[in-house]
């Protein structure tokens, strides 16, 4: 019922929470990638990201998404 978490899965993880709250600190920002099929993904990444960080945590939104979709746990890359 907390409003400051209502966005997140109720299977969150610990790294899921601490991104949520870099953001609120303004030590994040999320980023928006369209994909191919045109969905808009919201990926947050600290402020000091370099392209390497974005790569993963692309990777951590599309296995977590995998995992509570119950869809195939491997992805080709």
């Amino acid at each position: 019922n907390d409003p400051l978490l209502r966005d997140l899965d109720p299977h969150v993880t610990l790294e899921e929470v601490n991104s949520m709250i870099a953001l609120e600190y303004g030590q994040a920002m999320v980023i928006n990638v369209r994909r191919a099929d045109n969905e808009v993904i919201p990926i947050v990444v600290t402020q000091k990201a370099r392209v390497i960080d974005l790569k993963h945590a692309i990777k951590r939104h599309f296995t977590l998404r995998q995992m509570r979709t119950g869809g195939s746990t491997h992805i080709s890359w």
